[in-house]
């Protein structure tokens, strides 16, 4: 049976701290396929990369899963496959088939893996009730961060939150910011949690609804969108510029039901991010069929080292649910 002893980890969910797992398998002579002695310094992130791509035979899945590149978890699992000094994965061109070898570690990591997990969880249900402020700026993606803010404070009622959606407010005092990735918060770390399209949309009563426009069509239009400061303005300006106008803006508005009222009353066209807004639009507010053009932001977390536990249980939570 395999048998695995950890001399030093950090039980966390957090792919950032690194792990240190000794491994020893006590193969039987006629099922010897390899023996990793004790001694060896593996990361546990390295152990659950191969251990997730053993299950679909396919590092693009482990590394959607994970938010990193594909190049990533295959250089993750060739670090492993040199230090234990034999392939883990046959590969084939863009294709990976599991060796025996790879199934023999797959087979220890099934139940090694799962009673760490179980370890940790037992240990996180017996960790005092986290409680304590977090300080949160949400400049983009505001509803759906204001449900996680919710579901979060359902989870744990100890922690209070004190959110601004002020633009112009700075860094200063806030443990998060949640912007898109054209920000730059010197200091702060930044994590991806989702990439959306965005859309030119009118009023459904629009000159413009319901044709093929160009883009000089669209330069004559007049605009309704954000102050300079908000980033839905500054994807907005980046967008029209690589069209090679500059958009009219007549309306300026910070209040995303407003600024939709607007648009849905017939003053102007506007970009709309779709997955952000997603539950706010209805048969008033239509798109518009432009000149094809890349239109999409990413839209991230920012925070503060070091952060309380209670704001590191709320990134995680909120990188989680847009996973």
């Amino acid at each position: 049976m395999p048998f695995l002893k950890i001399r030093r980890c950090i039980l966390s969910r957090c792919s950032i701290p690194e792990y240190t797992v000794y491994w020893v398998l006590l193969l039987r002579p006629t099922y010897s396929i390899l023996t990793i002695m004790e001694g060896w310094n593996m990361e546990l992130l390295q152990l659950r990369y191969f251990y997730e791509s053993a299950q679909n035979e396919n590092f693009s899945h482990t590394a959607r899963a994970h938010r990193v590149p594909p190049s990533a978890v295959s250089l993750a699992v060739k670090r492993l496959e040199r230090e234990l000094g034999v392939p883990l994965f046959t590969r084939e061109g863009n294709r990976i088939r599991l060796n025996a070898h790879g199934r023999r570690l797959q087979q220890a990591l099934r139940v090694s893996l799962g009673e760490l997990d179980a370890a940790v969880e037992a240990i996180a249900q017996g960790a005092p009730a986290l409680s304590g402020e977090i300080s949160l700026s949400i400049r983009c993606h505001r509803s759906t961060v204001t449900r996680h803010i919710a579901t979060f404070k359902q989870a744990h009622p100890q922690v209070t939150f004190r959110v601004s959606h002020d633009f112009g407010s700075g860094t200063a005092g806030y443990d998060v910011i949640v912007d898109d990735d054209t920000a730059n918060y010197p200091g702060f770390c930044q994590i991806p949690l989702m990439t959306e399209p965005l859309w030119f949309a009118a009023a459904a009563n629009s000159p413009l609804a319901g044709r093929v426009l160009t883009w000089n069509d669209l330069q004559k239009a007049d605009f309704i969108t954000m102050s300079r400061a908000a980033p839905l303005r500054r994807v907005t300006d980046r967008v029209c510029r690589l069209a090679g106008f500059e958009p009219r803006v007549i309306i300026e508005c910070d209040d995303p039901y407003y600024l939709r009222d607007y648009v849905r009353q017939g003053f102007g066209v506007t970009l709309i991010p779709e997955l952000s807004w997603k539950s706010e639009l209805d048969a008033g507010i239509v798109p518009l069929h432009t000149p094809a053009i890349t239109a999409e932001r990413t839209v991230c977390l920012y925070h503060r080292q070091p952060l309380s536990p209670a704001a590191v249980a709320f990134c995680r939570a909120v990188q989680e649910e847009c996973q």
